[in-house]
Formats: C-alpha cells, structure tokens, sequence
C-alpha cells in the first residue's frame, strides 16, 4: 500500500470511530397512571426523556443529554 492510499483509509476509519458514540440509556417503566409515569421517568433521567416506545402498560424512556444553554 502506498502512504497516498493509507491517508484517506485512516481518516475515514478515525471519523467512523467518532460517529460511533454510544447511545442514550433506554429504560422499560410502567405506564399505567401518567403521574407516577412522570415521576419515574424524572426519577431515572432528570427533565431531559423522550419516550421511544409506548405500549398499553409500558414505555421506553431514553435518557437525553442536557440541553446547551
């Protein structure tokens, strides 16, 4: 390999690893009355959640990063 072809295989391998970050916790919690869903929610990640998924007695609540001010 010359060092004209390993430059860019090492860059783009350097900005993949940095895309690579990990995700958000992802927490299962009841869903059955909407005050204690938000408490526990508040409880596990603070004001920053979002809910990725919402069945009938549960969501999956991912933890955010804080917002910038």
């Amino acid at each position: 390999m010359t060092p004209r072809f390993l430059i860019p295989v090492l860059l783009v391998f350097l900005f993949g690893m940095l895309g690579c970050q990990p995700s958000q916790p992802i927490h299962p919690l009841k869903y059955n009355d909407p005050h204690v869903f938000k408490s526990d929610a508040y409880t596990k990640c603070g004001q920053h959640y979002a809910i990725v998924e919402q069945g009938s007695d549960y969501a999956l609540v991912e933890c955010l990063r804080p917002y910038s001010e």
